[in-house]
């Protein structure tokens, strides 16, 4: 059966992206859930490793594989934290030494220049190329 927004109100639409998240998160390393649910194809992803998705957390929670999915559902798109940021969604990672999940509140951002600055701001190591689909290691660049 093929999912769309038309055949689900947003509760449902938004526990398959959760579902598929986890997913990809685990068959392909990392993932990224929109909260408005449209693909991003230009642009990169930049983690807010500033604000926490858990209340009294982290930025970037390191979580184990049954901890993902209860963690997602308490994400928000808009106004987390203190600083009452928005954000476009939410993006995973698993870290191969400790094979833990990480996951941020993101947002994107249209130039490099401009996800550079963010990701300097934020204290991030990483963004993410949606173009290329690849990841882009700070340290080496700057």
């Amino acid at each position: 059966m093929k999912y769309t927004t038309e055949s689900m109100d947003a509760w449902q639409v938004t526990a398959v992206q959760r579902i598929k998240m986890v997913h990809e998160t685990f068959v392909n390393g990392g993932s990224t859930l929109w909260y408005d649910g449209i693909e991003r194809t230009t642009g990169y992803v930049v983690g807010d490793n500033t604000n926490p998705l858990i209340p009294g957390g982290g930025g970037g929670m390191a979580l184990g594989r049954y901890q993902v999915l209860e963690t997602l559902e308490r994400a928000q798109p808009h106004k987390v934290g203190s600083d009452a940021r928005e954000y476009d969604g939410v993006g995973s990672w698993i870290d191969e030494e400790t094979s833990l999940v990480y996951l941020d509140n993101i947002k994107q951002v249209e130039s490099l220049e401009d996800a550079l600055a963010l990701a300097q701001e934020n204290g991030e190591l990483a963004i993410y190329d949606l173009a290329n689909k690849c990841c882009i290691d700070l340290p080496k660049l700057m």
